[in-house]
């Protein structure tokens, strides 16, 4: 998460840090959560979050893994759950040629 307040939950203006071009690479773990990767940006936005080669699974067999994003952009390869704010397209075939 990626949002403060000063220790205040009703702060009237939150503040924010601007986060960008953060690379996740080779990252394997398990979660007892359903939810097991989170990209929880404030309104200024997370921009170039790229994730290649993550995976994460359940440590409850057959347990159904989820992805959650608010305002988080970027591109993925190769991660498991889907990450449906990161786009794998264009960033998969750069990724998977050099």
């Amino acid at each position: 998460m990626q949002a403060y307040t000063h220790g205040k939950t009703d702060d009237p203006q939150p503040k924010a840090v601007a986060v960008s071009d953060v690379t996740f690479t080779g990252v394997r773990g398990t979660s007892s959560d359903e939810q097991v990767i989170t990209l929880d940006c404030a309104a200024i936005g997370c921009n170039n979050i790229r994730m290649v080669q993550v995976a994460i699974t359940s440590t409850v067999a057959g347990k159904r893994r989820t992805a959650f994003c608010s305002n988080a952009h970027g591109t993925s390869v190769s991660t498991a759950p889907a990450v449906p704010c990161l786009s794998g397209r264009a960033f998969a075939r750069k990724f998977l040629t050099h």
